[in-house]
């Protein structure tokens, strides 16, 4: 897949590869990222703890269609707020 980098705007071809994995044990947070080849500015893909893995627990058994959106929209609010507490420990 192409990507364009925000900050230096080059574009590289990110491969599965490319993606990192990295436990932040004292957080208890799995994270996966990759980086640009040119600038190394990371970007998140997936930031996991154990309120996430509670919520997807939880969302595979919803069957209200409202219930799984509010759902997802707590883990999406919780994901980014996990992002911006690891993003300077990556």
């Amino acid at each position: 897949m192409n990507i364009k980098c925000d900050k230096c705007e080059r574009e590289f071809l990110l491969e599965s590869e490319d993606i990192k994995h990295r436990a932040i044990d004292a957080l208890m947070i799995n994270i996966s990222y990759f980086e640009c080849s040119n600038c190394k500015q990371k970007y998140i893909t997936e930031c996991v703890d154990q309120y996430i893995l509670k919520e997807q627990r939880r969302y595979k058994k919803l069957s209200d269609r409202n219930k799984k959106l509010k759902c997802l929209n707590n883990m999406k609010v919780h994901s980014d707020r996990l992002k911006l507490k690891v993003i300077d420990l990556l």
